[in-house]
């Protein structure tokens, strides 16, 4: 629903498939412990969920991303209110239809459309969460923390960054060369971690760049 290539995004779903598969296995696993002390006392953990956390995905990797929240909040025994990126709704909201299908009780995973300032902000304000989790641009997670610390709501935020690249003398310098460029451009180069730079030695920094496509 992004206009990422047939090859990409085809590639991405068994990893969609990997998460459910992963965390569905922590389902009967997330346990307290017991804690030795004195005897006279008796001193133990006990893990509980959150309640309602709410996600904010964005448009690159609408279904994988969207998935690799989902999945370990449901585990958790959390429920989930998640608002997609408005430009790639598809698969998110694809993928609350199929929970449903699956038999996951109404109510449980909630995908709710719209645009950031209204839907987004509408939910990032709501005092009932007991979590907020955004993957997005580095301004959108200014103001989005801005507007849950509001209420103390525990963040967890994923933003833009950059991946740098490492190549080594003994790297085929027409790999390396294409590699990189591939990292740095794929979805436009508009990725949480584009390798939109590289470190590499002076023996190879000349034919390197020389091999790097121009256009």
């Amino acid at each position: 629903s992004n206009g990422r290539p047939i090859s990409e995004t085809g590639s991405q779903m068994s990893v969609v498939a990997s998460y459910f598969r992963y965390f569905a296995g922590f389902c009967d696993k997330i346990q307290g412990s017991t804690i030795p002390t004195t005897a006279s006392h008796f001193n133990y953990t006990v893990r509980v969920p959150l309640g309602v956390v709410g996600q904010l995905t964005p448009w690159n990797h609408p279904l994988m991303i969207a998935s690799k929240k989902l999945a370990p909040a449901l585990a958790a025994g959390c429920t989930v209110v998640l608002k997609p990126s408005e430009w790639a709704p598809l698969t998110p909201t694809e993928i609350g239809k199929i929970a449903l299908e699956a038999g996951l009780p109404p109510g449980v995973l909630n995908i709710v459309n719209g645009f950031g300032p209204t839907a987004g902000k509408a939910l990032a304000s709501d005092p009932r969460l007991g979590k907020l989790d955004l993957t997005g641009g580095t301004e959108t997670g200014r103001t989005v923390a801005q507007i849950a610390g509001a209420n103390l709501t525990p963040l967890q935020f994923e933003l833009g960054g950059k991946a740098p690249a490492i190549v080594f003398e003994d790297v085929s310098v027409d790999d390396a060369a294409n590699g990189c460029a591939f990292a740095s451009f794929i979805a436009s180069g508009q990725t949480s971690i584009p390798g939109s730079r590289a470190t590499l030695p002076r023996p190879v920094y000349e034919p390197f760049v020389g091999t790097l496509p121009k256009d």
